[in-house]
């Protein structure tokens, strides 16, 4: 075997034209670079930035702002003040609290009922129905896009536990609802577009879909649908 060193000088030639021409470089290659990344670089499309649970936290606060209930919703013990609690008017129920508990006393903290002038003032579909007006119920439920789902959710909670459906059976069912609103993959409660307060902008998950689809009309599934087929997914669907 050959131990001879190898003598690069003798084989200049041979490197040379694989070397590259350095004499062009900028004096500030780091600067060079920093230049290059910051003009090159470009947001991703905002779709990928996308984070479902945020945008509809924004979309929720913006409706409890236009009801005047930003303060009330986070109170667990809380009553919706769309709930008329007038003496003269026995109610259905003592007031619930956010547990969906069917009677939590004294406890429960009754916000004053607003007037029907304030209601008049609302888009048509955030305005309260009769079961709103009639059954205590937490806030939360009140900032649905849907009157049908607010009323059946209302009236389910209001039942005796044995009579409700599973998922609604559990002692901290409303807070379940919404921990399934906000599922962090995106198959909770969705808000596409920038109007909140538009219904068809709205739809629902196989999540939610999946444990709720009782409080939700066939309207309110078909229009999810639609939406979903425009992204590449899988329809809504009961699974066993």
């Amino acid at each position: 075997m050959n131990t001879e060193p190898f003598d690069f000088n003798e084989h200049e030639d041979l490197f040379a034209h694989k070397l590259p021409d350095i004499s062009n470089f900028p004096g500030n290659i780091t600067a060079e670079l920093q230049d290059y990344d910051t003009t090159s670089f470009s947001f991703p499309d905002d779709h990928i930035l996308e984070v479902p649970s945020l945008t509809l936290l924004n979309a929720a606060m913006k409706i409890a702002q236009r009801l005047n209930i930003t303060e009330l919703i986070w109170d667990m013990s809380a009553v919706s003040p769309f709930f008329d609690h007038n003496p003269s008017q026995p109610s259905m129920t003592d007031p619930p609290s956010l547990t969906s508990s069917p009677a939590s006393g004294p406890s429960s903290r009754i916000s004053p009922s607003y007037h029907m002038a304030f209601f008049d003032e609302l888009p048509p579909h955030l305005q309260p129905t009769p079961t709103q007006r009639l059954i205590p119920h937490h806030p939360v439920l009140d900032l649905l896009p849907w009157p049908s789902t607010r009323d059946k959710l209302i009236q389910v909670f209001n039942l005796p536990v044995n009579l409700r459906p599973q998922t609604a059976q559990d002692p901290m069912g409303i807070v379940r609802l919404v921990y399934d609103m906000e599922d962090s993959s995106g198959e909770g409660m969705k808000v596409n577009g920038q109007d909140p307060f538009k219904p068809q902008e709205w739809e629902i998950g196989q999540l939610l879909f999946q444990r709720w689809w009782w409080a939700f009309e066939s309207n309110v599934v078909e229009n999810s649908n639609c939406a979903r087929r425009g992204r590449g997914k899988e329809m809504l669907r009961i699974e066993c």
